[in-house]
């Protein structure tokens, strides 16, 4: 087995119906929240007909860093829908080159 080093990850949380909704009609309170490529913000993904909202990050990212990532995505996801905080698990998933270099495609 061999590691891609240089391959990133995406590490975010699967929206509810409810900030699906919100996002598709443009209800969101904090649409900042939402710029491709600049790390203090964060991105949307679609995977598999589910929309997420996290981080693209570099491969090797520590467990411990894990924590504090992911109380700033829900803290982010709660103020961006106006909602108490968000439950679920972060997903991670490899970012295939190709999509890094033509920029990831933010889900509208």
């Amino acid at each position: 087995m061999r590691v891609d080093p240089e391959r990133k990850i995406f590490v975010g949380l699967k929206l509810g119906t409810e900030m699906r909704r919100q996002y598709t009609e443009g209800k969101v309170a904090h649409r900042p929240a939402f710029k491709v490529g600049d790390p203090a913000y964060l991105e949307l993904l679609e995977v598999r007909g589910d929309l997420y909202m996290g981080r693209v990050l570099d491969g090797g990212l520590a467990v411990d860093e894990l924590g504090d990532l992911e109380r700033n995505i829900k803290s982010i996801v709660a103020v961006t829908f106006s909602a108490p905080r968000p439950a679920g698990p972060l997903r991670l998933f490899p970012i295939e080159r190709d999509a890094l270099a033509a920029g990831l495609a933010a889900a509208s």
